[in-house]
């Protein structure tokens, strides 16, 4: 019984911790695109960006960091 239990709120705290990220996906991505509207659009005359585009440049962003991240671990470990 104390283990259904537990693994049930690990299941909610994973839930809960996928949904932040999901969140905070999104709130960056908007900020994105908010951003680059404004500055490239009205200042450079740049055409505007879409949500999707946004989107993708924070998730390849993430993955980038995280790639070299792990990265300069692994060499400084080996050193």
């Amino acid at each position: 019984m104390m283990m259904i239990e537990r693994r049930s709120l690990m299941t909610i705290a994973l839930w809960k911790t996928a949904g932040w990220a999901v969140l905070a996906l999104i709130a960056a991505s908007v900020a994105v695109l908010w951003s680059w509207n404004t500055l490239a659009g009205d200042l450079f005359a740049l055409p505007d960006m879409q949500f999707r585009h946004a989107f993708a440049v924070v998730l390849l962003t993430g993955i980038l960091v995280t790639v070299f991240s792990f990265a300069s671990r692994r060499r400084s470990h080996a050193a």
